[in-house]
């Protein structure tokens, strides 16, 4: 007969060469159709025992022979028991003490061996109970150790069956050697006629309490699952079913030693009842952990035993049973008929795996053919599970590292869009600085500049790659890894926001977007965007509507949502830009644009002003925060900057020949020399003429050529056109004669009040919107070539602010003020620097020239047939006016 691996296992674990866990170990690798061949590999490949240690406990089996029941009459020779009992305890395989066991005692050389049971056992501490056993831990005072001894209830209370299942208990225990069911020593009866039998003491802790009321992973219930399916396949190997598998049934010791203990109920799986009569019989079991065939028609195979495990593990994800109800029979008919919900809708916060919510329902099927094969399969399926866990273990690992990589490498990157702005700086300096004539040696420096600033830029666009490329190999690890999407989330939103102020489109739509697929909900309020608006006027009462800028036909045109009510209230509104129409009885209407940030809160306070205030020379742009700068495209740009303005009125229109006029004649009267010095001309060329004591415009040097069609003489264009041909200084003095003729100051507008004034609220790139084309305003493009004049004032309609600002970008491009005013009231001459040009006028051929952001430095005395001007006017609130605007604030 084939010698069990099982078999040398015990001799090995007996004579000392392998330890408990290790025979544990060879045990589950085994399995149940394991050879010796298989086992013996096992140990030699891990170095546990050599081939000669092998061999030694092979030879040591073959030597073994059972005890006969009378001695040998071929015995040459009778041994003294006590030899016998000597020679015994020095085979038998005892543990290493530990710091936490007794050391074994010290064998009396006078040693007899207790045959009184009653005093070999001395009883100890109380260890449990059940239905019909007591367990104590004894100490074999034979053997010099603890054990745990269960005894049968004493007295009537047990009854011939009783007797026989206990017995039948032991011994079937005590057949099946396997490491995961617990060893029987001893089957006996007291002095007392009480049945006993001594097993290995049992540890304190069961599955039961590592459930409910320890805190151990998932993954180590598990893997105590995977020894009991060991266990009860060896069982079902030697035709055993257990019939009460559960929790408290499961023992587990303090080194991961997985115990599956009382077998009373354990019976041969060809034994097939006829169901459970519950008038005549009593419910064997634990009705909880009971299959539906068992309880339907008695039927005992191992799958009766796999659906308890199945019970178990859906314990194990939920920290529930399947079924529960205080009735039996309404218990039973739940687990005959009703399909369990799944693990994950029981418990949806315990985050449960699909893998083993799909093993745990297989496994929990009605039909027993619908299960596993074995419990050998179960372990198989556990095993696939934990080795996909190790799996995403490790790739959550290494999707952690590609993270931190990808945050410093984050870091570094914002680091350097840092350095990226401050070299862009400084280039744009050294290159304003420089002047285009100068000879090569000198612009150096500034072609130095504008490497650094490339290359630092370069350096930004791979950082950005690798960022991306590091946290999409993080979700090439862990596809939905919560840190690597938010990182590429954010990096996208940043991206984003970036082309959105660039006015980008195409970048806008591909950055959102990406933002958008990465987005698990931090971004979610930001991408659509909604905000609140509130505006109070002062005095209060106004009639206020509403209007949204929308794209029509490439410009940004306003559309009428609703009048607001008087009575100042926030309204929610999606992000967006929108234009305000602002009327009260006996106060100026004015227009008033603003733009809703991304989840911002607008809340806008504005002053009215009397009637009388302006007339409709003038546009009110009303206080409030604003940005200005931030366009790259545009020539000579500034960068993005947040300003703050108090309410100003600036011309309607820049300022025309019968307006520059008036004040001409007004100086003639006194200084004809003066007046003539202060004419529009370019070089020798007037535009001006004397007529009966009185300077008129002079058509025919205004108009020339195919535009004279379009402008024909006598009907008086010529007075409409906007001034040109003076000196920035011209302008000024112009200025300040107004400010004596109106009795309050007039200047020249300051570039941010030009660049409010024509862009409005939302950092449009044209006064129209963000398209261009060459209708929209008055440019070199804009007619013929034949008629490349310039034009009256007004001519080109699309070219008006949101203010209501006409030809800002076209028509005349227009002298700034410098913003150190009291310099400017001091000067007498024209300046030592080169003042600031905003728009294009009809000069130009670019639609880079005509942006808002563009600015043109002139030279002091410079004259040109595209520099005019408009004025500006500030404004001192009325009386008990307080005047404010708080620009958004953001929820998120």
């Amino acid at each position: 007969m084939a010698l069990h691996p099982m078999k040398l296992i015990a001799q090995a674990m007996q004579e000392g060469k392998i330890t408990e866990e290790q025979a544990l170990l060879s045990s589950q690798q085994l399995g149940v159709n394991g050879d010796l061949q298989q086992l013996t590999s096992f140990w030699t490949e891990r170095q546990w025992l050599s081939k000669a240690d092998i061999q030694a406990c092979l030879q040591a089996l073959k030597q073994t022979k059972p005890p006969s029941k009378k001695p040998s009459s071929s015995s040459k020779s009778k041994r003294p028991i006590r030899t016998i009992a000597m020679q015994s305890t020095s085979d038998s395989f005892s543990a290493k003490p530990t710091d936490e066991q007794e050391p074994l005692p010290t064998i009396d050389a006078q040693w007899h061996p207790e045959e009184d049971v009653s005093k070999r056992y001395t009883e100890g501490v109380r260890l449990g109970s059940g239905g019909l056993g007591i367990v104590k831990e004894v100490v074999d005072r034979n053997l010099g150790r603890k054990v745990a001894r269960k005894t049968l209830l004493k007295g009537d209370a047990a009854s011939p069956k009783d007797l026989e299942r206990f017995i039948q208990e032991a011994r079937l225990t005590g057949q099946l050697e396997h490491p995961n069911i617990i060893p029987i020593y001893e089957l006996g009866i007291m002095p007392d006629e009480q049945l006993y039998y001594t097993m290995r003491l049992l540890p304190s802790s069961d599955l039961d309490q590592a459930i409910y009321h320890e805190e151990r992973s998932l993954l180590e219930q598990i893997k105590i699952l995977q020894q009991v399916c060991m266990g009860l396949e060896y069982a079902h190997s030697q035709g055993v079913i257990h019939r009460d598998v559960k929790p408290a049934n499961i023992l587990l010791g303090q080194f991961g030693e997985v115990y599956l203990l009382d077998w009373g109920l354990a019976k041969a799986d060809k034994q097939q009842g006829k169901g459970v009569n519950f008038q005549t019989e009593a419910l064997e079991g634990t009705p909880n952990y009971m299959a539906p065939e068992l309880l339907q028609h008695g039927d005992v195979t191992p799958l009766t035993d796999q659906y308890a495990l199945g019970v178990i593990l859906y314990e194990v994800l939920t920290h529930t049973l399947p079924f529960e109800s205080p009735n039996l029979y309404a218990l039973m008919n739940q687990i005959c008929t009703q399909v369990p919900i799944t693990p994950s809708q029981r418990a949806p916060a315990r985050d449960i795996p699909e893998d083993l919510e799909t093993i745990c329902m297989n496994i929990l099927s009605k039909q027993p053919q619908d299960r596993y094969d074995s419990c050998r399969a179960v372990y198989d399926k556990l095993e696939e599970f934990i080795e996909g866990t190790k799996e995403k273990q490790r790739k959550q690992r290494a999707a952690k590292q590609r993270i931190k990589e990808a945050k410093q490498l984050t870091k570094r990157y914002h680091q350097q869009l840092k350095q990226v702005e401050r070299f862009y700086d400084l280039w744009r300096e050294a290159k304003r600085d420089q002047e285009p004539w100068a000879p090569l040696p000198e612009k150096r420096p500034v072609w130095q500049m504008k490497t650094r600033y490339t290359q630092a830029k370069q350096e930004s666009i791979e950082l950005f790659r690798s960022i991306i490329k590091t946290y999409e190999q993080a979700l090439e690890h862990e596809a939905r890894n919560p840190i690597a999407r938010e990182g590429l989330a954010q990096l996208y939103w940043e991206k984003f926001l970036e082309a959105e102020r660039l006015h980008d489109t195409f970048g806008q739509v591909y950055y959102r977007d990406a933002a958008a697929s990465y987005n698990d909900g931090p971004l979610t309020a930001l991408l659509k965007g909604d905000g609140t608006f509130q505006i109070k006027t002062q005095p209060s009462g106004a009639n206020i509507t509403l209007f949204r800028y929308e794209e029509e036909d490439g410009r940004l045109a306003p559309f009428k949502l609703k009048t607001l009510p008087k009575r100042s209230r926030k309204s929610k509104l999606p992000m967006g830009s929108y234009l305000l129409h602002i009327e009260k009885e006996g106060y100026q209407s004015f227009k008033l644009p603003f733009r809703l940030g991304r989840c911002e809160d607008v809340s806008l306070n504005v002053s009215l002003y009397p009637k009388d205030s302006w007339d409709e020379r003038y546009v009110l742009i009303p206080e409030s925060s604003f940005y200005v700068g931030g366009d790259t495209e545009a020539q000579m740009h500034q960068p993005r900057s947040l300003q703050h303005e108090a309410d100003f009125l600036i011309s309607r229109y820049p300022v025309t020949f019968r307006e520059y006029l008036v004040y001409l004649n007004e100086i003639h009267k006194t200084s004809p020399k003066r007046a003539k010095s202060l004419a529009p001309r370019i070089q020798q060329e007037t535009y001006v003429t004397l007529q009966d004591g009185q300077y008129i415009p002079n058509y025919d040097t205004l108009f020339s050529g195919p535009i004279t069609k379009r402008y024909p003489a006598g009907q008086g264009h010529e007075w409409t056109l906007p001034v040109f041909g003076i000196t920035w200084y011209e302008a000024v003095l112009y200025c300040r004669w107004r400010t004596q003729q109106e009795g309050r100051l007039v200047t020249l507008p300051s570039e941010h009040q030009w660049e409010k004034a024509a862009a409005g609220a939302d950092e449009r790139m044209y006064p129209w919107g963000n398209h261009f084309d060459a209708n929209f305003c008055k440019m070199g493009r804009s007619r013929p070539p034949e008629e490349l004049q310039p034009e009256p004032i007004g001519t080109f309609l699309f070219d008006e602010s949101p203010y209501g600002v006409c030809d800002m970008v076209g028509t005349i491009s227009e002298w700034t003020r410098h913003k150190d005013i009291e310099a400017l009231a001091a000067l007498k001459k024209d300046p030592k620097w080169n003042p600031i040009q905003r728009g294009g006028g009809w000069i130009c051929s670019t639609e880079k020239q005509i942006r808002i952001g563009s600015r043109l430095p002139r030279p002091e005395g410079s004259r040109s047939y595209n520099s005019g001007f408009r004025v500006v006017i500030p404004l001192k609130p009325t009386k008990n006016a307080k005047k404010k605007s708080t620009r958004a604030k953001k929820k998120t």
